[in-house]
């Protein structure tokens, strides 16, 4: 890996447009992509922030939903893992 084998990264997903969830979607891809150590989404509508605090029960890593890119960042930065 270019930033080396222990590198931990935070995954801001900016939700502007209406999308549909997998549920085993984190799941899969946690499992697969250790280097990732937690992920927002800014949601802009009712049923995204939903469908993001449904994210957040059903992934046994860190996952937020959050209502502002100023939020998701904030919450990114906070990631005890991102400050090893």
């Amino acid at each position: 890996m270019h930033y080396g084998e222990d590198c931990k990264i935070g995954y801001v997903s900016n939700k502007i447009n209406s999308y549909s969830f997998e549920p085993n979607l984190w799941k899969h891809f946690f499992e697969k992509y250790s280097f990732l150590a937690g992920s927002a989404s800014v949601c802009y509508t009712k049923i995204n922030y939903i469908n993001g605090l449904l994210e957040e029960k059903l992934s046994n890593k860190k996952v937020k939903a959050v209502k502002s890119l100023e939020e998701a960042i904030a919450w990114i930065s906070n990631l005890e893992a991102l400050k090893k």
